[in-house]
C-alpha cells in the first residue's frame, strides 16, 4: 500500500489544541508508525519550552520544527512537507482532531481511490462550538458540498437529508452523526475542491505543480484544488476520513474570519479569471444580496439570520473590494489566525 505521512502547522495561541490534537492522532494511529511532522511559526524561545512539553507528553513521534517566522499557510505548508517523502501527505489544522477510525479508512480510501486520484478531500465536523460557530460550521459544510460534482437539485436534496435544523437546536453530536450516515452515499465522488485542515494529497502531484501558492494567507486549499482542476487532477469526497473542528468562535471571531476568507477569495478571482464559477458579476453580487434577507435552513431563526445576514455581507464587501482593488497583500493577514477563542 502506498505509505502517508502527517503534516500539521501551529502557532503558539493555537497550542492549547495541541493536547487534544495529537492525542486524537496517536489514538487512531494505534500501533501504526507512520512519521508524524509538526511546524510551529511565530514561535519565540519563550515558547518553545511549552511547546517541547506538550510535544513530549503526547506519546507519539512527532518531528518538531520552530521558528520565529511568520509565513503564509502556503508556504507553512510546502515547508514541512518538504521534510517528507511519503507518497501522500495528510495536512491537518491543529484545532481539529480525528476520528479514531481516520488512519483506517484513509487506507482504505488510498487503496480504493489512490490509482486515479490526485487528493482525497475529508471529512469535516465542528465540535465545542458556541452559539454561533454552530451556523459558521454549517455555512462550511454546506460550501464544501457545493463543490461536490452534483446537480443543484441533488445538492438541494442532500441538504434536505443532513436536517440541518439539528444544529439550529443545539443538537451538534447528533447532526454530525446523522450527516456522517447520510453522506456514506456520497464516498468516491469528484469533488472541485479541498478542505485545508482535512486534505490528503499525492506527493507526486503536489511537487509537480509547484506546491502550495506561498503568496496566500487564506484560501491555499482553494487555490491548489482549482490548479489540480485545470490539470485534469482528480480530487474525492471520502467523508469516512472524518475530523472535528473546534468552532467555539464568539460573533467577532467569525466576522474577522469572514473578511480575511473575503479578501483572499477575491485574489483567487483575479489569479483565476477564465474561472466562471468563481467569477461574480453585478447580477450574481444583487441575487446573492437578496438572499441574505431570505436565508436558507438552518439560519431562518433569529440568530440564524443574526449570523448569516452579518457574515454574508461581510464576505461579500471584502471580496469585492479585494477583487477590484487587490487589497489581498502577504503581509496583511499576519497573526489573522488568532481569535478570541484561543484566549
Amino acid at each position: 500500500m502506498d505509505s502517508y505521512d502527517v503534516f500539521t502547522i501551529v502557532h503558539p495561541p493555537y497550542f492549547k489544541f495541541l493536547d487534544g490534537h495529537l492525542d486524537s492522532i496517536k489514538h487512531s494511529l494505534g500501533e501504526r508508525t507512520n512519521k508524524v511532522y509538526l511546524l510551529s511559526t511565530q514561535t519565540e524561545k519563550s515558547d518553545q519550552s511549552k511547546l517541547e512539553s506538550i510535544v513530549s507528553g503526547s506519546k507519539i513521534d512527532v518531528t518538531l520544527e520552530s521558528t520565529p517566522e511568520k509565513s503564509t499557510i502556503g508556504s507553512s505548508r510546502n515547508r514541512i512537507f518538504r521534510k517528507g517523502n511519503s507518497d501522500w501527505a495528510v495536512f491537518l489544522d491543529a484545532d481539529i482532531m480525528v476520528n479514531g477510525d481516520y488512519f483506517e479508512n484513509l487506507e482504505g480510501c488510498i487503496e480504493k481511490y489512490g490509482k486515479h486520484a490526485s487528493g482525497l478531500a475529508g471529512g469535516i465536523g465542528t465540535s465545542d462550538s458556541s452559539r454561533f460557530g454552530l451556523y459558521e460550521g454549517a455555512m462550511d459544510l454546506r460550501v464544501y458540498l457545493r463543490n461536490l460534482n452534483i446537480s443543484r437539485e441533488e445538492f438541494e436534496y442532500l441538504n434536505q437529508r443532513l436536517n440541518f435544523q439539528d444544529l439550529a437546536l443545539g443538537n451538534e453530536i447528533e447532526f454530525y452523526r446523522r450527516a456522517r450516515e447520510a453522506l456514506k452515499g456520497y464516498e468516491g465522488q469528484s469533488t472541485t475542491a479541498f478542505q485545508g485542515f482535512n486534505q490528503i494529497i499525492k506527493r507526486e502531484d503536489l511537487e509537480g505543480l509547484g506546491g502550495f501558492d506561498e503568496r496566500f494567507w487564506s484560501a491555499e486549499d482553494r487555490e491548489l484544488g482549482l490548479r489540480f482542476n485545470r490539470e485534469g487532477k482528480k480530487i474525492v469526497f471520502t467523508p469516512s476520513i472524518w475530523v472535528n473542528h473546534d468552532y467555539n468562535f464568539n460573533l467577532g471571531d467569525i466576522l474577522r474570519r469572514k473578511k480575511i476568507h473575503g479578501v483572499w477569495y477575491g485574489e483567487l478571482r483575479r489569479k483565476f479569471p477564465e474561472e466562471e464559477k468563481l467569477q461574480m458579476g453585478a447580477r450574481r453580487w444583487g441575487r446573492n444580496f437578496m438572499r441574505s434577507f431570505n436565508p436558507p435552513e438552518p439560519f431562518r431563526g433569529i440568530d440564524g439570520r443574526v449570523y448569516f445576514t452579518l457574515a454574508f455581507l461581510t464576505y461579500m464587501s471584502s471580496s469585492i473590494l479585494s477583487q477590484k482593488l487587490g487589497l489581498a497583500k502577504i503581509d496583511s493577514s499576519s497573526g489573522g489566525w488568532t481569535y478570541g477563542r484561543d484566549k
